[in-house]
């Protein structure tokens, strides 16, 4: 249950930093929310990269979250420097 939580509270800070997200979280169906909470850790900092260089309008939440590497990649090549 406590990584339910971690995974909420990371959820919850990163798309805190964005109006955009805050209204697509409230409007999510359950069964797409929980698909969000299962998403490994590397596409929640996806997220995170994307507030740190003030791109939150550059898609839609859940799709961001759903992409994958490859695409983000495509789309964020700068993303493989921030992460190290």
């Amino acid at each position: 249950m406590l990584r339910l939580q971690e995974r909420w509270a990371a959820l919850n800070a990163v798309v805190g930093s964005s109006a955009r997200w805050q209204a697509e979280l409230k409007t999510l169906a359950p069964a797409t929310l929980g698909s969000m909470l299962l998403a490994s850790k590397s596409k929640v900092r996806r997220l995170s990269y994307l507030a740190s260089q003030r791109q939150q309008e550059s898609g839609a939440l859940s799709s961001l979250l759903n992409m994958t590497q490859r695409e983000f990649l495509s789309r964020h090549p700068e993303y493989k420097k921030w992460t190290g």
